[in-house]
């Protein structure tokens, strides 16, 4: 898959009114300056996940609730890069496994500015909406035979077994699609 086929974000925004029923993946503009990287965006969402989970335990413990809450976790991430500067193409696809996530995200990062310190000259507010494949399956299904020109898999769609969850615990990642060095071309001297 070249650069200018890696997909581009969706332009639905997510509405429970507007019948989009259940969607768990979704697609975030502006989420990240161009230099951003996938690690970068992981420890934001497993920030996310860990803060809703603790609330949602907090709240069980209060109402004495003996049933468990659904965890706010995620299972595939992609994050386009352009390979030739090696930047952000400044949106990327995250699918939650549980739809509520998805509103709880929407909730917390929909139309709000980037807030980081050392990103104080990102102005762009965030978007989050719907992605027009949804599901993991789905998702590893359109990237398993893709062709990515660069020269790393940091650059490639992963999934995670099990979802992440923010608890730190040992998550297997796994690199979808296949990627190929680019060679330079002999008139680029």
């Amino acid at each position: 898959m070249s650069e200018s086929n890696t997909g581009s974000p969706g332009d639905a925004t997510p509405g429970k009114e507007e019948g989009f029923g259940e969607v768990f993946m979704f697609s975030v503009k502006y989420l990240f300056p161009p230099l951003c990287s996938r690690q970068e965006l992981i420890n934001v969402l497993d920030g996310f996940c860990l803060v809703e989970n603790e609330k949602a335990n907090e709240s069980s413990s209060r109402e004495g609730a003996h049933e468990e809450h659904r965890t706010s976790a995620y299972d595939f991430l992609y994050l386009p890069i352009d390979f030739r500067t090696k930047k952000s193409r400044g949106f990327a696809f995250v699918n939650f496994t549980d739809a509520s996530t998805v509103w709880k995200f929407f909730d917390a990062f929909h139309l709000k500015n980037w807030d980081s310190v050392d990103r104080k000259k990102w102005t762009k507010k965030i978007e989050v909406v719907c992605a027009k494949i949804q599901g993991k399956e789905a998702l590893v299904k359109h990237f398993s035979d893709s062709m990515f020109e660069c020269e790393t898999d940091e650059f490639l769609p992963v999934g995670f077994n099990p979802p992440r969850d923010g608890s730190g615990e040992p998550v297997k990642l796994r690199t979808i699609g296949n990627r190929r060095v680019p060679v330079p071309s002999p008139c680029s001297h």
